[in-house]
């Protein structure tokens, strides 16, 4: 029986996704990779997840695209069409409106660091390997990374990333920012549900505004991202969140907000 490349489970509004081929590293593949939009796709409509995680099952996070797979000579043709997918998969992930957080363990390197790139925050287990390796079979970043890479490291480290196609350990990524926090291997899961719980309970349309602007504030000058904010925030403040958070604090209680 052919093994269900994602996996994805539901809980007090928090979506998991898992990839799940094991048995290549969670490697991806064209199939896998147009799953994972669709499983992104579909997740923007659900009205009740808050917060979404990825991770890989296993021994690793994601060991990147599977050089294993072998393209007929129609597919060779259409390599434009393929470098897209895997290009849409990542904008997917990126634009979810809900905080996003990648669990990294094991491996996350190629087009497997570019699906954590893309999320808003990166938790990596003390054992984890991370790096920019395209280099390493002739070609450049993809998945986003070119974007991403040197917003979060900075030029430089991104570049040298990049030449070098070195592995990052956990406490040098930790350095540089590539991640946000280190765990003990045998707490990343508890740290990473502890973090997606707090994030669940928070105001959902709040955090969705905020992210657009903080994203839209690595490209706009001031007064645009003071547009962004005035509209975000006169949102924010006509709904009943916004009156919940208020009267909690006051009441000095935890607010239950409810995404209107």
């Amino acid at each position: 029986m052919e093994e269900q490349t994602i996996i994805t489970k539901k809980s007090n509004g928090i979506k998991t996704i898992i990839l799940n081929r094991e048995s290549r590293m969670n490697a991806v593949n064209p199939e896998t990779v147009n799953m994972l939009k669709t499983i992104a796709d579909e997740t923007r409509q659900e009205k009740d997840v808050r917060v979404v995680v990825i991770t890989g099952a296993g021994k690793s996070f994601s060991t990147g695209a599977d050089l294993k797979w072998n393209p007929g000579a129609d597919e060779l043709q259409h390599m434009e069409n393929r470098v897209w997918l895997f290009e849409h998969a990542i904008q997917s992930i990126y634009t979810l409106p809900v905080p996003t957080i990648a669990a990294i363990h094991g491996h996350a390197v190629g087009y497997g660091l570019s699906i954590a790139l893309a999320c808003d925050m990166r938790i990596a287990s003390d054992d984890a390997k991370m790096g920019m390796l395209f280099a390493k079979i002739g070609l450049m970043p993809d998945g986003g990374a070119s974007y991403f890479l040197p917003r979060i490291v900075g030029l430089s480290k991104a570049l040298e990333m990049t030449y070098t196609a070195d592995l990052l350990d956990a406490a040098e990524a930790l350095r540089i920012g590539l991640v946000t926090r280190v765990v003990p291997a045998s707490a990343l899961e508890h740290e990473v549900e502890a973090l997606a719980n707090k994030l669940a309970q928070g105001p959902p349309i709040a955090y969705r505004f905020a992210k657009q602007a903080l994203q839209s504030g690595i490209e706009l000058d001031l007064g645009q991202i003071f547009e962004k904010e005035v509209i975000g925030q006169t949102k924010c403040l006509m709904t009943a969140d916004f009156m919940e958070g208020v009267s909690a604090f006051l009441q000095k209680r935890t607010p239950d907000y409810k995404g209107e």
